[in-house]
């Protein structure tokens, strides 16, 4: 590269060279070399360093309380330097044993993982977009928060969308759907032509359609994605759109400061731009969708690609299935953020599909609602079949 002098050719280059990665992780990689090169400065060493070095470094940033992750980023940025960059035997001469060791090492206590936005969250960002005294810039952001809610995607894979489109028109979306190109999982793609499509329902844990309010405040700051702007743009100083995305951590301090603005109480929670994308998820999970329906909403289908292949709209159905997850909120008939016992409003009934099964119990004795299970006496006869069902199942 230091051979040609056009900058034009340089980066056609760097993009050839890094054609198969999604931008969030060249930056992630290079943010983590970053860390490693500023400690290096403060010794007065030159990258690489040495393995020693790197071994101080990261003595350090445990001491400081540095999450494990941090580590691991760190050699998986080096490993990276060396076998996409062409930093020969770099990995060699600095990831020895305890290198290794040292970024795996996980402290005490439960990982702390994104929490998922609750109901009652959810309710305040679609407060702050429908609202006509909301400053216009933050009803774009809670605006832009739901759509990574309800399309169920990363932050920074939304931001690299390339198209939206709103079904079945613009005004009044069922549906607005995202195509997004350069992603995370870009490489273990499964998704028809390379693309990720991010499908967010216009109807949420309220009845109103945010997806229209969005759209139409959206409108105002002249920023339209195909002309490549992100899905929420930093404002520049004549309140319209710049092309500059908002990072994940502007994200998650903007959508925290409108929580606690409007009364949420985060104490012993963790919101994130992660929230995003596990809400829905998690919401689901909870409601006893199937497992292959989580993973094509969440876009983990890297083991599904021949049946992705041939579906031509595999979002189908389980979109349908988070319709049903939605409406049961809405009807107050489900309420994701209360204990197991408590979720569910309505008496539910379970099913027998093996009525030939000698330990089955008695059909009549298959009625339960939620937290007790009640016995209907009707004659002696069910009295002796439940006396031998609850012998077989005692005794064997």
């Amino acid at each position: 590269m230091s051979l040609m002098a056009d900058v034009s050719d340089q980066l056609r280059i760097l993009r050839d060279v890094f054609a198969t990665k999604a931008p969030l992780t060249l930056i992630k990689r290079a943010n983590s070399l970053q860390r490693y090169v500023n400690f290096l400065d403060t010794e007065g060493i030159l990258f690489p360093g040495d393995e020693a070095a790197l071994y101080r470094h990261f003595c350090a940033e445990r001491d400081i309380g540095s999450p494990p992750s941090r580590l691991q980023s760190v050699v998986e940025a080096i490993r990276f330097a060396e076998h996409v960059l062409g930093v020969s035997q770099l990995g060699a001469e600095l990831l020895s044993k305890r290198v290794v060791g040292a970024s795996k090492f996980q402290s005490s206590g439960p990982r702390r993982q994104a929490s998922p936005f609750t109901v009652k969250e959810l309710k305040i960002l679609h407060a702050v977009l429908e609202s006509q005294s909301e400053e216009m810039w933050d009803r774009l952001m809670a605006g832009a928060t739901l759509c990574a809610v309800y399309s169920r995607s990363r932050w920074g894979d939304l931001q690299h969308s390339e198209a939206m489109a709103a079904d079945p028109n613009h005004w009044e979306p069922a549906y607005i759907e995202f195509t997004v190109r350069d992603h995370k999982t870009k490489r273990a793609n499964a998704w028809s032509e390379g693309f990720l499509p991010a499908v967010a329902l216009a109807t949420g844990v309220t009845p109103e359609n945010w997806g229209r309010t969005w759209l139409v405040v959206r409108a105002c700051i002249h920023g339209d994605i195909s002309a490549g702007f992100p899905v929420m743009p930093a404002p520049g100083g004549d309140d319209l759109a710049t092309k500059r995305p908002i990072s994940s951590d502007e994200m998650g301090k903007w959508v925290r400061m409108l929580l606690v603005r409007h009364g949420a109480d985060l104490q012993g929670r963790k919101i994130s731009s992660h929230s995003c994308k596990s809400t829905m998820l998690s919401y689901m999970a909870k409601f006893g969708c199937d497992i292959t329906t989580r993973e094509i909403l969440g876009g983990h289908v890297s083991h599904l690609k021949s049946v992705l292949t041939y579906s031509r709209d595999a979002l189908a159905g389980p979109l349908r299935e988070l319709e049903k997850v939605l409406l049961s909120i809405r009807q107050q008939q489900f309420n994701p953020d209360a204990s197991r016992s408590g979720r569910f409003s309505e008496v539910c009934k379970i099913e027998d599909n093996e009525p030939n099964d000698c330990c089955a119990a008695p059909e009549s004795l298959q009625v339960a609602e939620v937290g007790k299970l009640e016995l209907f006496e009707e004659d002696e006869s069910l009295i002796s079949q439940a006396s031998k069902f609850l012998f077989s199942q005692t005794f064997g």
